[in-house]
């Protein structure tokens, strides 16, 4: 995740401050009320569901280097993948008055009363990653469509195995919106392959570590023959399918969610079949340059909600592609 970062131009200078706590927020610069009152230079706060999460380290990356690009001012605060926090950061973030903001939840539905309270302060929302369940009071959702993401899941596993056998699936945290809507779209098309069914699911927790011991479980309960793929929902599989391909399973294909440089060597050297590719750094460098158009007064092109691609990445097209963390 560690890149060599450009110098900034002077005239384009920003300043970004990872804020974890929110008696950091200081009153303040901000202006309210969005593209009429065009902003010298627009403060924008932006909500993360959890800092400490390597995929959104390369997100808060994306912000940084399209503030400096854009001549913005972004700050950085830490939901800490708590649901009282987030929604007590966008309402302190209101009373700073902030110009934008810049939110990814970590529950779709929590949040949905500090949107409200930042609508009716007439400062413009745009969702990144995770769409909240009403976006009657976003300006727009930019991310991944997860049940699409399912989707793919299910096609490269059906690509792996021919379109027969039997899975097994490692679910993210139960309850999150992404772990569900993955998994509902994994199911969808599976009911386009019936000769591949789902014998055994557990959940990780988003976890390596636990993710590794669900798949031992797998690997003693179905010896060989007896299970043909495990599929994750996310990238957290990586260890796990090293220690099958190490211990003589390497008939198992691993399917997973996401292109960190970890799934990237797993597919090169063989051991993962493949991935589905979201990448963080496009998801929030495309909400700062839907936030240059609405500035400069520019809506001909603001979709309530823009999907962004979901390549899969197999061995055939690894190289096609950069890790997107």
């Amino acid at each position: 995740m560690n890149t060599t970062r450009p110098r900034k131009p002077k005239h384009l200078a920003a300043t970004v401050t990872i804020a974890f706590m929110a008696a950091s927020l200081l009153a303040g610069c901000g202006t309210s009320g969005g593209a009429s009152s065009a902003p010298a230079k627009p403060q924008i706060g932006v909500l993360i569901k959890d800092t400490t999460i390597p995929f959104f380290g390369r997100q808060i990356k994306g912000y940084e280097e399209a503030a400096a690009k854009y001549g913005m001012d972004v700050t950085i605060y830490n939901g800490k993948s708590d649901n009282a926090t987030q929604v007590g950061l966008i309402q302190q973030l209101i009373t700073k008055k902030v110009d934008m903001m810049m939110v990814t939840p970590g529950d779709p539905q929590a949040i949905n009363g500090a949107l409200k309270q930042a609508a009716n302060a007439h400062i413009p929302v745009v969702a990144v990653n995770t769409e909240p369940n009403d976006k009657t009071n976003i300006l727009s959702f930019i991310g991944a469509n997860d049940v699409e993401y399912g989707h793919a899941l299910g096609k490269l596993v059906a690509a792996a195995t021919g379109g027969k056998g039997k899975i097994a699936v490692v679910r993210g945290k139960l309850g999150d919106p992404a772990d569900t809507l993955r998994r509902k779209g994994l199911e969808e098309e599976l009911q386009n392959t019936p000769g591949l069914q789902i014998v055994a699911e557990q959940a990780s927790n988003w976890d390596s570590a636990k993710a590794l011991n669900v798949t031992q479980d797998f690997l003693n309960k179905y010896p060989k023959g007896e299970l043909d793929a495990v599929v994750d929902v996310g990238p957290d599989t990586v260890s796990a399918a090293k220690y099958a391909h190490d211990n003589n399973r390497s008939e198992i294909k691993f399917i997973m969610g996401d292109f960190p440089s970890n799934v990237k060597q797993g597919i090169k050297d063989g051991y993962i079949y493949g991935t589905v590719n979201q990448d963080p750094y496009e998801q929030s460098a495309k909400a700062m340059e839907l936030a240059d158009k609405y500035f400069k007064g520019d809506k001909s092109a603001f979709p309530a909600t823009q999907y962004l691609p979901l390549p899969l990445v197999t061995k055939e097209n690894v190289d096609n592609y950069p890790a997107a963390w």
